[in-house]
């Protein structure tokens, strides 16, 4: 389905009863009239809106009547246009796009389940990993201290190994 805005109510629902209403093919040129397709801005003077934007707007209106299956859409390039088909009348009757605006809101989920679960998972490690970032289990002094240690026992360690080491007496191969 094609999704539709809140401001888009009103002229999806316009299109419907103008569809019931006429029994005719419905064209941008209603949607103009009324003003869901606007051509001035707010002090009235016209702007530079092409017939091309006035044909994409309309169009996408027709993408949205064509996925919900209420209208029999029309897309050819010069003659874009939308008619009542056998749901139309039910759509309306039932309360239109906005009953449906209605709908997707309620059973939109800003998570899906497997996001719930995991996202405080990975908030805790996230802050554990800060946390012993910024707060290190031993401090520079003592990490300092316990360098210092490591080097005088390495060294200590060092010169017993050497005094252990004996040197090996060989015996030369005379037997030549």
């Amino acid at each position: 389905m094609t999704n539709f805005e809140k401001a888009d109510i009103e002229p999806l629902d316009f299109i419907i009863a103008k569809c019931l209403e006429t029994n005719w093919p419905v064209t941008a040129e209603p949607l103009i009239k009324k003003g869901f397709i606007k051509l001035t801005d707010n002090q009235g003077y016209g702007t530079l809106i092409t017939d091309f934007e006035v044909r994409k707007r309309f169009v996408r209106y027709l993408y949205i009547l064509d996925s919900y299956g209420v209208c029999e859409c029309n897309f050819n390039e010069d003659s874009e246009s939308a008619r009542a088909n056998n749901k139309t009348e039910h759509f309306q009757k039932q309360g239109g796009f906005k009953k449906e605006y209605k709908e997707l809101r309620k059973n939109k989920r800003p998570l899906t389940t497997y996001q719930i679960i995991y996202l405080p998972i990975f908030i805790a490690f996230g802050l554990i990993g800060a946390y012993k970032t910024f707060f290190p289990a031993v401090s520079k002094s003592e990490h300092e201290t316990l360098k210092s240690d490591f080097q005088t026992l390495k060294t200590q360690y060092d010169s017993i190994v050497k005094l252990k080491k004996k040197p090996t007496l060989e015996k030369l191969n005379d037997t030549l």
